[in-house]
């Protein structure tokens, strides 16, 4: 089963992320998330970015920034390699675009814990 955390602010609900992780797997100890911020980089304000980087510091998770200047391959091992995926708002068509470039889409389908979308 896929699970998808879809929140407007992930500042302002981040005190619920541990009980909802809680709920997908209590033996499980998520430490890390892959933060893909692409959809905000051509968007003028960005201060849910750090906002974002914050809550999930406050939580003790270790942040993966996604650099889209990366190869595919080293995107993927990031996903594969953390325990969960953030997705921060901003330009949805932009987004899609530069995730089917570097053919992403599949692999986040692929990621046991779904995608955290802001």
């Amino acid at each position: 089963m896929k699970n998808l955390f879809l929140s407007s602010s992930l500042f302002d609900v981040a005190k619920f992320l541990p009980s909802f992780l809680s709920g997908i797997d209590k033996n499980k100890q998520f430490k890390s998330v892959a933060f893909i911020d692409v959809a905000s980089q051509i968007e003028e304000y960005k201060a849910n970015i750090d906002r974002a980087k914050c809550a999930f510091d406050e939580l003790g998770f270790l942040i993966e920034m996604i650099d889209f200047n990366q190869s595919s391959d080293d995107i993927k091992k990031s996903i594969v390699y953390c325990d969960m995926v953030y997705v921060a708002g901003g330009n949805t068509p932009y987004l899609l675009e530069k995730l089917k470039a570097k053919n992403l889409l599949e692999q986040l389908k692929a990621k046991k814990i779904d995608v955290f979308f802001n």
